[in-house]
């Protein structure tokens, strides 16, 4: 367990035998994705808008903005877990 970022992290161990435990967002399309993690944790976190859609990514940027006016930029995401 040589991994200090693990949840079962232990200074003295002198091998590294493959049981360190990293707890975090595993999943790739959330916000908070940690490519470390191998234990799920339920933290994950998916930008929504007031649509309900996927028309902003995790910092609020428009991903669909087909007639050009910005509309989606202008409103206000929060994070769902």
């Amino acid at each position: 367990m040589h991994e200090p970022i693990a949840d079962n992290y232990y200074a003295g161990a002198d091998i590294d035998d493959g049981t360190c435990v990293i707890s975090g967002c595993t999943e790739a399309e959330a916000c908070n994705y940690f490519a470390a993690a191998n234990n799920e944790d339920g933290s994950c976190q998916y930008p929504i808008d007031l649509y309900g859609a996927s028309n902003v990514d995790c910092d609020g940027v428009c991903l669909n903005d087909a007639d050009g006016m910005e509309l989606v930029t202008r409103m206000r995401t929060s994070m769902r877990s």
